[in-house]
């Protein structure tokens, strides 16, 4: 029997949302690499005020979910889901001094939770193994660490770079307000707009 694909057009949410969606980027990937440059136009245009942010597709291959404990491997999209969940953390981390409940769920949402049933901690993604430590430590982690000064040079870099760039990107839009209401109401705008995000979602089986 031949390949089966399905393509469909979902938010964000839908894909990443739910309880049971787990990706691993597989090692044969390239290296996590957005640029500033890439990083910009994707905060621009995810917060320039159209009414759908159409970012491409996410290809992924749903056969290895048995032998991964239920992760399916991103065969392109890695990029995209990547730079989502930097976004995410830096959208969580400005929550924190704010409320606290929001910062959570979306730690549980589209980052990671505790498995129901086996009650293993479970990232929602999962990248290449040369990365996922560090990814982990300073992206993942509901507290996470610091990042090092000086990282590696390469896609720990960009890692940093660009979730920086978040952070700032995101403080200058709360620096203009005043009451805690209206910087939430500026967070919950930002990440809804990552929600609703709209990407090819293509199953190969």
């Amino acid at each position: 029997m031949g390949n089966r694909l399905t393509a469909t057009d979902q938010p964000l949410s839908s894909i990443i949302g739910k309880p049971d969606s787990l990706f691993l980027i597989p090692r044969y990937q390239r290296n996590y690499a957005w640029s500033l440059e890439q990083i910009t136009d994707f905060w621009n245009d995810l917060t320039g005020g159209n009414e759908t942010f159409f970012a491409g597709s996410i290809v992924v291959n749903t056969e290895t979910k048995a032998a991964t404990e239920g992760y399916v491997e991103v065969i392109d999209g890695q990029q995209r889901l990547t730079t989502s969940t930097i976004l995410a953390a830096a959208i969580r981390d400005q929550f924190i001094p704010l409320d606290q409940e929001t910062a959570d769920d979306i730690q549980a949402e589209f980052i990671g939770k505790k498995d129901r049933k086996t009650k293993e901690y479970k990232y929602k993604l999962l990248t290449s193994q040369s990365l996922q430590a560090y990814f982990q430590r300073h992206i993942q982690r509901r507290e996470r660490e610091p990042f090092p000064e000086n990282p590696k040079p390469g896609q720990e870099t960009f890692v940093k770079q660009n979730y920086d760039f978040f952070m700032t990107e995101i403080s200058r839009l709360l620096e203009r307000e005043t009451e805690k209401s209206e910087k939430n109401k500026i967070l919950n705008q930002i990440y809804d707009s990552l929600l609703d995000m709209v990407v090819i979602y293509i199953e190969v089986n």
